[in-house]
């Protein structure tokens, strides 16, 4: 309630709930209540590791194989859009990320970046999808991550879906979410 005294707006404290048309409405986008973050109860995701919420960290030793000197996984980040990193140890984890991928870019209506991220000793000849080796095993071990899952990254940097093993319906759900038709 504001009360004004001489010229000046003060505002008086009274106890109790604010009314509806007072309450904050802010977005609570790095919360596990926010709608973009499934509760950590309903999220297929293994126990260790980041959940859904979470704010992505970053870590170093990803290499292209072009480039002598390692990126930071904020470097794949950059941009307006949000990011789907595959984590792969193994070749035969490498099939079906295409159709993943393709049905995930349909689902963001194009505003995706799609990285994989493969075990430092996987090889990669002939991916057509992008890709970095995690060298030093920093991604492995930070994310928890498993052959095979998927993380969304929020453009705010917070992890919007951790799916093990990816799944292209879960992934296309999620997005659906976010990116209304």
């Amino acid at each position: 309630m504001l009360v004004r005294r001489r010229k000046t707006w003060h505002t008086v404290w009274r106890p109790g709930p604010l009314p509806a048309s007072r309450t904050s409405r802010r977005s609570s986008t790095g919360s596990h209540r926010s709608p973009p973050a499934p509760p950590r109860s309903a999220a297929r995701q293994p126990p260790e590791g980041l959940a859904a919420g979470d704010r992505a960290p970053d870590c170093d030793g990803l290499r292209h194989d072009l480039t002598t000197f390692p990126s930071r996984l904020f470097d794949l980040l950059r941009g307006p859009d949000h990011t789907l990193l595959l984590y792969a140890d193994d070749e035969a984890q490498l099939a079906p990320y295409d159709e993943v991928v393709a049905s995930a870019r349909r689902g963001a209506h194009g505003q995706l970046s799609v990285w994989v991220d493969a075990a430092p000793h996987l090889r990669t000849d002939g991916l057509a999808l992008p890709f970095v080796h995690d060298s030093l095993d920093a991604f492995r071990k930070m994310y928890g991550a498993r052959g095979g899952e998927g993380f969304l990254i929020r453009p705010d940097g917070y992890l919007g879906l951790r799916d093990a093993p990816v799944s292209a319906p879960r992934l296309r759900a999620h997005l659906a979410l976010t990116f209304r038709t």
